[in-house]
């Protein structure tokens, strides 16, 4: 879900000139007396804060305060006795660590549209830093043009599923490729998968 929560986030900020979210915080907060739900449920219908997940009896909210709402905000919980905890302190590094890293990226932007072959190009270098764990396939069949159909097969421990994700049915859509490529890098690049180079 968090994940999925800074995708938004990014998504957003790009489609807004980049967005920042320097020092906004995610708190957790339990509220445990109805006083406490309604007064969580009063906040979240004051549109001045952002639940990223809503406030229930005994479970756990997630808040996005800014910067300027903080000391408010935070009077509002002491006020009421209400137990919080910062779960994120600051959201911009967040999405930071979402974003490529452009010293990993081999020089391939992922906001700007590109050729199939500037896409298989930078298929054909993972697959030649990554060899041990990345490989370029080839489809049996070709486009109605008679190009080639590449993918690229990543193994991860033969016993584990196989998803497959694919992107660029149609010619003018550049923001699937562009998410496909992304996500095919971060799997190559995030701490959790890690390939060897």
């Amino acid at each position: 879900m968090w994940k999925i929560i800074v995708l938004c986030i990014v998504i957003t900020g790009l489609a807004a000139d980049m967005i920042r979210y320097d020092q906004y915080k995610v708190i957790s907060v339990v509220p445990t007396t109805s006083f406490q739900l309604r007064l969580l449920q009063e906040l979240k219908n004051s549109n001045q804060y952002s639940f990223w997940q809503g406030p229930s009896l005994g479970k756990e909210a997630l808040i996005m305060v800014s910067p300027r709402m903080l000391t408010q905000f935070f009077g509002t919980l002491d006020d009421s006795d209400m137990l919080y905890k910062i779960r994120i302190d600051n959201v911009q590094k967040l999405v930071d660590n979402t974003m490529p890293n452009n010293n990993q990226s081999w020089g391939f932007d992922f906001n700007s549209y590109h050729t199939l072959e500037e896409i298989y190009s930078y298929l054909d270098v993972l697959a030649a830093n990554f060899s041990k764990k990345c490989s370029v396939v080839v489809a049996a069949n070709k486009t109605y043009e008679g190009r080639e159909i590449k993918g690229v097969k990543i193994i991860n421990g033969e016993e584990n599923p196989g998803i497959f994700i694919e992107g660029g049915m149609h010619g003018r859509e550049w923001i699937s490729p562009a998410t496909v490529m992304y996500i095919l890098h971060e799997l190559l690049f995030s701490n959790q998968f890690r390939c060897e180079i």
